[in-house]
Formats: C-alpha cells, structure tokens, sequence
C-alpha cells in the first residue's frame, strides 16, 4: 500500500499546475514539455513579449498560435489533433503506422485549445489513475495469498503433531515400567493395607483429636513415591504432600485469552486485546502461567476442565521458557504437560501426553472433568491424575528440572476453560 500511495502522490502531482498549485485549468504545453495552466502563463508572461522561458526549467520558449506544446517522441510542433485518440500530434505521428488510418484535423480546427489540452490531461490522469487501481489490487490480492499461507501453515502444523503422534513402540515401553514399579511396590502395598486397616476406624474423628495418626502416617509415608501414595489411597493421604492454591500471572497470557476477576480460570476470548508485550507474555501461543513457583519439595494441585470439544493442555513449565513465536509443548522445551489435541483433521479431539519427541495418544476410562497435578522436584517427577477416578494418567520420568524455577502451566482454544 506504501507504493500505492507514493503513485497517487506523484499523479497529483503531475495534474498540478505548478504556478498557482492548483489542479490544470485550460492546460498548455510548452516546447520543453512542461504544463501549465493558460491564463497563468498569460500572467507570468505578459500580454506583448515574443520569447519566454519556461517558469519551470527556464528553457527559451515562443508563442505559437494553434499549438499546444512539442511532440515528446519526435519533437515536432503539436500542430495536428487525433479524433481516435483524442490527442495532439505532430506531422510525423500523421504518417506513422499508429495514426495511418485515423480521422486528423488541425489543431486551430478545434474549438478551443484549452478543450485540448483537458482531454490530454484527463486521459493521461484516467492511464495513471487506472494503474493505481491495478497496483491497489496486486496489493489485496498480496494479502490473500499471505493468508492462505498462514492456514496452511496451521494445517501442516497440526499434520505434523498426528504423524508424531503415532508411538505404539513408546507406549509399550511405558506400559512395561509401569508393570515395573508395581511390582517392585508389591511388598508395600501389604504393609500399607494392614496400616488402612488400623487406622480407618480412627479417621472418623474430628481432625484436631489426631495430631498422632499424622505424624505417624508422615513417618510411615513421607518419604514413599507420589505415584505410590495416589495409586493406593490418594483422597486419604493428601495432606503428606503440599496442596498449592495458587492464582494465574496476567503477565503472562496471550493478549486473545481472558482471565476471571479472581484470577482463577482463564478461556480464549474472540478479540485481540491490547496490553503491554512485556518480555514474559506469551505472544503466539494461546497460554498463561501461574504465580507459584517451585524450586524444591512435593506439591499439588487441581484443575477442573470445561470445554465442548475443544482443545488444551495442563501441566508444569520452566520459568525460562521461550514466550515470544511459535513454540512446541514438550519436554525439550521446557513443558510437561497432558492435554487435548486433535489427532488428525477428520477426527474429534483425544487426549495426548505432549512427550518428547513425538506426543503420545492416551486411552481413558471416561471423561476428563478434573485434572490433578502432582510434581516432585527432587525426583524430577511430574504426574497427572483423573480425580474423579483417582486413575493415573500419565507420568513424566526424569523431568530434568535442572535446579531451575517450575511455574503451573496452561494453554487453551477456543470454547475452552480451565479453572484451578
């Protein structure tokens, strides 16, 4: 559009009379080939001197009755008018082969010269006028193709995330440690039952009657896995374990998503807003971090998922992830995290595990209403959890923290939203 309006420029510019400034009234052209308007070259000039100079370029110029200026081409006097073409001409234009077989007539048969010099300037000012409309095109047509290019570039990005997708070899080998560390907490789990058994009755009292129980189960279990500790007792067994209650960072999120009042739940809204692009927001990806940050123990936390068949993830990231462009939820990256994508364009949404280097497609007994993330920091460990089921979802082996400072992480689309 630059270019458009620098042509536009230079056409008024050239419809400009340069004396009084103003558009070209009755338009004469002189030898030298400069336009001006007649009664104010009458005034530059006078009414009784034969040689003039050109107020433009001061080039020597003469009155010439029936004239309108010399030929560009041939530099010949403008002494004959084309009908056809509706333009003045000199004797050689008259026989070339352009105007061969063309109605001319002189020019002092015209009615009036100043009739012949508008129609000059109108026809050149409609050429320049109509290529502007033809360059203003080029440049929405420019905007066209660029927005194809950027669907397709979604299109293959999601192409590219279904074929990463398929990992049935990986997910065999997830499959065997997990029979792995079932069996090697076999033994424990025996110990565990008889401890349930000795204290269930005890847990019908009021809380303040069993100061106890707690130091005893926290000696008992402290010290277990988390993944352990969730598979076998999680709703009874949570207070061994840090729950986080945490609000999200403004600071972080993409200006299309809007967070609630209380900071607490976050959905993509429909319209661009305007906030400052500080070095921590998110620009690209539709995403927001938490406030809390960890750099040591075991913690905990819930996210309830609303969302009609839309797309999101849910998880832990480093605090030094990249915000600005395009990023990729993954390990590599700096993100663990479980969510929904779509695994191929003519499928529903499923739940994957955004692994490295391809995600990995995870099969559910039901519906994921609420989410419960569990980190451990010195064990590099991150694990999710369906609350409602108290099932295991997925865990991330050897986070690899690497001392680093750990933020809850969120990421939604459209018709989606998380609440933790």
């Amino acid at each position: 559009m630059e270019a458009s309006r620098r042509l536009l420029k230079e056409l008024c510019d050239e419809a400009t009379c340069s004396i009084c400034l103003e558009y070209f009234k009755d338009p004469v052209m002189l030898d030298c080939g400069h336009n001006f308007c007649q009664a104010c070259l009458a005034r530059c000039w006078g009414e009784t001197a034969r040689g003039f100079s050109c107020p433009q370029c001061r080039e020597t110029a003469h009155r010439r009755e029936g004239a309108l200026g010399v030929c560009e081409r041939h530099r010949e006097p403008l002494k004959l008018f084309c009908r056809d073409d509706a333009a003045a001409i000199c004797v050689v234009c008259d026989r070339s082969k352009e105007h061969r077989e063309h109605s001319v007539i002189p020019i002092e048969e015209v009615p009036q010269r100043s009739e012949v010099g508008s129609i000059c300037t109108r026809r050149n000012c409609d050429v320049m006028f109509g290529l502007l409309a033809v360059l203003t095109q080029l440049e929405m047509e420019k905007q066209k193709v660029n927005s194809v290019f950027e669907r397709m570039y979604n299109f293959l990005e999601e192409l590219e995330l279904l074929r990463l997708a398929q990992l049935g070899s990986l997910k065999k080998e997830i499959e065997e440690k997990q029979q792995e560390s079932i069996a090697k907490f076999s033994e424990e789990i025996s110990h565990l039952n008889n401890l349930i058994t000795e204290v269930e009755g005890t847990f019908q009292q009021p809380e303040r009657e069993l100061p106890q129980v707690r130091v005893r189960l926290r000696d008992e279990f402290g010290s277990w896995p988390t993944r352990l500790i969730f598979l076998l007792i999680p709703s009874k067994l949570l207070f061994l374990v840090s729950a986080v209650n945490f609000t999200l960072d403004p600071n972080t999120a993409n200006p299309f998503l809007i967070l609630s009042d209380d900071l607490k739940s976050v959905r993509r809204g429909s319209k661009y807003q305007v906030l400052p692009d500080n070095p921590e927001r998110f620009d690209i990806m539709m995403s927001v971090l938490g406030r809390e940050i960890f750099t040591s123990g075991r913690h905990w936390w819930e996210v309830e998922v609303e969302e009609n068949l839309g797309r999101w993830a849910v998880g832990v990231a480093r605090e030094s992830v990249r915000r600005k462009g395009v990023v990729r939820i993954s390990p590599d990256e700096g993100f663990w995290a479980v969510g929904k994508s779509f695994r191929d364009s003519s499928s529903p949404c499923q739940i994957l595990a955004f692994t490295s280097p391809k995600p990995l497609p995870l099969t559910l007994r039901r519906k994921l209403r609420k989410i419960r993330v569990f980190l451990d920091y010195e064990e590099d460990r991150v694990e999710f959890f369906d609350v409602d089921s108290d099932d295991l979802i997925f865990t991330f082996h050897s986070a690899s923290f690497s001392g680093e400072k750990i933020l809850p992480f969120f990421r939604v689309w459209r018709g989606v939203r998380l609440k933790c």
